[in-house]
């Protein structure tokens, strides 16, 4: 979250319940951290009403993951049944997927395909914070997310290829040091 936070001005945390890890060495809460860039969340007065996470994601890793995740709804006694795309992905395709959360429901698409229809998630909440960096009074978004480091990357970019220049030069060309 702080790589985030520092690099694109802001950070997302997703949290999650697994009931799946009740009575198990799991602890049933995980937090998720994606890269902010794909969050898009929708505000509102009292905060946060939905948002949706889209991310690429390697095909074998997606149909193993939903293979774990029907693995868990079952020994849970779950009813949330998971389907897998109907398209045919190489193992390293990398298919989009979006997921979408509000205050009740969860889904889940794989390229514009339902996965996971809207299931429950029962928090009771909208399961994201979003921290933004930007020490700023406007409340605008393009405002707050200012990154910390963007207004030096040029400068460290620079500096880094001078020291490589520097280095170089000094191990084939100087001689003794």
């Amino acid at each position: 979250a702080v790589e985030f936070a520092i690099r694109r001005g802001k950070a997302a945390i997703i949290t999650q319940y697994r009931p799946a890890f009740l009575n198990t060495e799991y602890f049933p809460i995980r937090m998720r951290v994606p890269d902010p860039m794909g969050v898009w969340e929708v505000n509102s007065e009292t905060g946060i009403m939905y948002f949706v996470v889209e991310s690429s994601r390697y095909a074998w890793e997606f149909k193993r993951e939903i293979e774990k995740k029907n693995k868990y709804a079952k020994d849970a006694g779950s009813k949330t049944k998971w389907t897998l795309p109907g398209k045919d992905y190489g193992d390293t395709d990398q298919p989009s997927v979006r997921e979408y959360y509000d205050g009740e429901y969860y889904s889940v698409f794989c390229d514009d395909e339902m996965v996971l229809p809207p299931t429950e998630h029962k928090h009771g909440f909208v399961p994201l914070a979003m921290c933004y960096m930007g020490n700023v009074s406007s409340a605008l978004p393009e405002w707050r997310a200012q990154s910390i480091i963007a207004p030096v990357m040029d400068a460290l970019k620079v500096q880094a290829a001078l020291f490589d220049k520097i280095s170089t030069a000094s191990e084939f060309y100087f001689y003794p040091l």
